[in-house]
């Protein structure tokens, strides 16, 4: 899909006989911009002008001019807000502060499994062999 240059970025200036034009892209955080200047082979597509303003510096939005970001401001980390949710606004606060920190009764660690003895991992290795024997045939169980 293609865009009009003067859709996504602003025709500042026109040189003489409308030969050179100076096209302009503004940063939509911070009202920075940049220009830049056509030579004098007419009008550069859009596609063009967009990899010059990104060459700048600039995140340009194909679509919307007013997502256009210039580099200091696709710097600076996104300014997140903390919402309370309803539920958490509507938790009424416990009355007693030391019965809300009772200690949890179940542990939250695990016990490590228990080692098999000698004889049970003869045993084990035993079955294994058993099962994997290739002198009846090639195939388990056999």
């Amino acid at each position: 899909m293609s865009v009009a240059s003067q859709d996504l970025f602003e025709l500042a200036s026109r040189g003489p006989g409308g030969a050179q034009a100076i096209w302009r892209i503004r940063c939509a955080k911070c009202a920075a911009t940049v220009e830049v200047v056509n030579g004098a082979r007419g009008l550069l597509p859009p596609d063009m002008l967009v990899k010059k303003f990104a060459g700048a510096g600039f995140k340009v939005s194909r679509r919307n001019p007013s997502h256009h970001l210039c580099a200091a401001c696709q710097a600076r980390p996104p300014r997140l807000r903390l919402v309370a949710s309803s539920a958490e606004a509507a938790r009424p606060e416990p009355v007693n502060p030391e019965a809300a920190a009772v200690e949890d009764p179940m542990p939250q660690t695990a016990d490590a499994p228990r080692q098999p003895t000698r004889e049970e991992r003869q045993t084990i290795h035993a079955a294994i062999d058993k099962h994997w024997s290739v002198s009846g045939g090639g195939t388990p169980g056999t």
